[in-house]
């Protein structure tokens, strides 16, 4: 089977599709010739029909109440959630609770439907449209969502996705498809600091991204779930509303159905035009029911400094969580290379005045398209994001894969080319066949929300902070206690809340409750359980419970983000997992020995291209003397060993030791999520230097920058050999 993928840029008002050929980018037009497909979804009032795009918003005011808009606003949330009543008192279709559960669903005629059943529908008419125009069958995409989207509303979107007929390769964030955008096959030196501003019809984002070669890593994000177009829009249907009803002295006219999706359209009409101009008329003929049974025209005129004034507070909203972003990356607007503006209303003098007077017009890049840099993005990582492909089920799964992801088929680790299709061994970095490059972009994205587990007794702890990388390269472990004794299932509720922000009562924050379902076997009170943690490469949640009674018990945890128990969650904290305790009672000169080996087993791992093979043998060899005499509590020859490793790494590393202390900080040390992630930029940068025998100036200034980040950070650096080490690793 031919693998046709593409980039999707799934918007909260018009979505894209795009890929990447021989000639470079390329938008995939749809069936009517569009670069963008509307995002609504409606019924034909006469005979149905199910129509999409153009189509069903021409269609909206014969048939207002079955046109859906803006559902994107909707994905993977529940009915009571608050902001949900405000996209019902904006748009004239029905939002409804089914009577089984707490979801929320739309009509669309008789019709009840999941938000992703309808994004569904767009997806596939999409996919539809662009087979259509390669003249091949579109199998996969790379699908973008919002930097700021909780683990939840990732789901629902792969999940929208599948529906519609796709393959998701990965999820892609809209800001990192963007730098894709900018960033993929440019010239952009060793390193280059973006932050992307992403303005769109229903969500703000922000991302500071550092792009080093094809890898485009993620250092802080901030956002706003209900702060876009959408909501300036409003601010001008509001607006023409007021001054309609003043001039006539009616009232109610929100209540025609007709009336308010016609003022949408010419809402967004007009806030394009004073974008250009400095006033737009609102010109709605015949549409004012009167008292003498007439009707009155809407003819409103909107000047750009009124509309200015009225979205002032959004913007400067922004601006601080564009500071926010910063901090959290270690970062100043000074240390930035660039400003990308990504979202139609990013199109807003007011916008750009205020980013120009913050960072300096110098930096803002308009060489790329708003409104389709996502998309571009998208195509590009379909394209360059390669995978082992499910010779069952044609699945993309990931280049380490040993079994599909999906069906559970054996892998063979081959990379098949996108241009002749031929089979390579996973490693390679060209088609032996056809000679095609595989310039594989290398996207590192950080959790936009943390991940928190409420126990017995109301105690919340955050499990994944903000920041955390993803895919995670290692399980994320905490220990806990069953709360009673039990012997059906134990309940774990999680939720996306910072502690100082947590409410239990609150439906935005609430992820989902994981059971873990005991098959009948007995936890008696105070069994001590290791719920672990993995986000995969889509920003998807997995949990195992690890049952330690001595009976190597282990559970796969589904996460039902449909159930809504009010149970009493039935675990309680440990005072820290085992590793922890075992670490905080060890003496100093095993804490000591141990911090010594793991930076060694890091030395090992992550300069093994540096090191000779004898002097990888003699770490080696060294790490494993000092395992065992750990285990054999030999205290003498721990400090000795200690010495020797310490004296064995300074005469390998010289002064590159300080990049191992550091990396062991990042790795061990109580650093925030941002602050981390710019010092392993960093590092990761300077490693590469090394490797490539690159500018010993720029090499020299980023290891200032490093220094610097540290101070700022309050962090010991470097670590001193000889008083180091934290009294556990966590």
């Amino acid at each position: 089977m031919n693998v046709v993928a593409v980039g999707i840029d799934l918007g909260t008002t018009n979505s894209v599709v795009a890929l990447e050929n021989e000639h470079g980018g390329q938008v995939v037009l749809n069936q009517a010739g569009e670069r963008q497909t509307r995002s609504v979804v409606g019924l034909h009032r006469k005979t149905h029909e199910t129509l999409i795009g153009t189509q069903a918003m021409d269609n909206a005011g014969s048939n207002p109440e079955n046109t859906i808009f803006s559902i994107k606003r909707l994905m993977g949330r529940f009915y009571d959630d608050p902001n949900v009543e405000e996209v019902t008192r904006r748009n004239e279709y029905r939002v409804v609770k089914p009577e089984d559960s707490d979801d929320l669903q739309v009509m669309l005629g008789d019709e009840m439907l999941r938000p992703q059943d309808v994004s569904a529908m767009i997806l596939r008419r999409m996919r539809e449209d662009a087979s259509k125009r390669l003249g091949e069958d579109v199998t996969h995409a790379v699908i973008t969502v919002p930097a700021y989207f909780s683990l939840s509303q990732k789901a629902a979107t792969r999940e929208a996705g599948e529906l519609a007929g796709l393959r998701v390769k990965t999820l892609v964030t809209e800001p990192t498809a963007a730098a894709m955008a900018f960033g993929a096959g440019a010239n952009l030196g060793d390193m280059t600091n973006v932050l992307v501003y992403d303005l769109g019809g229903g969500t703000f984002d922000v991302t500071v991204i550092s792009i080093v070669g094809v890898n485009f890593i993620e250092l802080a994000i901030e956002g706003d779930m209900w702060l876009g177009g959408d909501d300036f829009d409003q601010v001008i249907i509001d607006y023409a509303v007021e001054e309609t009803e003043k001039e006539y002295r009616v009232e109610n006219l929100r209540d025609d159905a007709r009336l308010m999706v016609l003022l949408k359209r010419a809402a967004e009409r007009a806030k394009t035009q004073i974008s250009d101009m400095e006033s737009a008329d609102i010109v709605l003929q015949a549409m004012v029911p009167l008292p003498d049974g007439d009707r009155g025209d809407v003819d409103v005129e909107i000047t750009r400094s009124y509309f200015e004034s009225m979205i002032r507070a959004d913007i400067e909203k922004t601006m601080v969580l564009v500071r926010k972003a910063l901090d959290e990356a270690a970062m100043t607007a000074d240390q930035l290379d660039h400003v990308l503006l990504v979202g139609g209303s990013t199109q807003i003098p007011l916008v750009q005045r205020i980013l120009e007077a913050e960072f300096g017009a110098e930096r803002i890049m308009r060489n790329i398209d708003p409104m389709e840099c996502v998309a571009f993005g998208a195509g590009i990582a379909a394209n360059r994001i390669l995978g082992i492909i499910c010779p069952e089920d044609q699945e993309e799964n990931a280049p380490d894969a040993t079994t599909c992801w999906k069906c559970g088929t054996k892998l063979i680790p081959e990379k098949k080319c996108p241009q002749c299709e031929a089979s390579n061994p996973i490693e390679a970095q060209q088609c032996a066949q056809c000679g095609h490059s595989f310039q594989e972009l290398i996207q590192n994205t950080v959790l936009g929300k943390p991940v928190g587990l409420l126990a017995a007794g109301g105690a919340y702890k955050v499990m994944a902070p903000k920041g955390t990388a993803y895919p995670t390269l290692e399980s994320l472990v905490h220990r806990y206690h069953t709360a009673q004794d039990s012997d059906v299932a134990v309940l774990v509720p999680l939720y996306d809340a910072q502690v100082e922000e947590f409410d239990p009562n609150d439906p935005q924050q609430y992820l989902g409750a994981a059971h873990i379902d005991l098959e009948g076997l007995f936890l008696a009170a105070k069994t001590p359980v290791d719920i672990s943690i993995d986000i995969d490469r889509h920003g998807c949640l997995s949990i195992r419970a690890i049952i330690q009674d001595g009976s190597g018990r282990e559970q796969a945890v589904v996460i039902d983000p449909r159930i809504r128990s009010k149970e009493e969650p039935q675990i309680e904290f440990d005072n820290g997992n085992g590793e922890e305790e075992d670490a905080d009672r060890l003496p100093q000169w095993a804490r000591r020995l141990l911090w010594s080996i793991v930076e060694a087993e890091m030395a090992l791992e992550e300069y093994d291209w540096f090191l000779s093979s004898s002097a990888e043998r003699e770490i080696e060899a060294l790490v494993k003397q000092g395992r065992q005499a750990l285990d054999d509590k030999d205290e003498s020859n721990g400090r000795r060993l200690e010495q020797e490793i310490d004296d064995l790494l300074e005469k390998e590393f010289k002064g590159l030791i300080f990049l191992l202390h550091v990396e062991m900080r990042c790795r061990y040390g109580d650093l925030e999520a941002g602050t981390k992630n710019r010092m392993q930029s960093l590092v990761r940068e300077l490693r590469q230097n090394l490797r490539s025998n690159g500018s010993p100036d720029e090499f020299s200034r980023k290891t200032d920058e490093l220094v610097e980040v540290l101070k700022q950070s309050n962090a010991e650096a470097p670590i001193e050999q000889r008083d180091k080490g934290p009294t556990s690793l966590e």
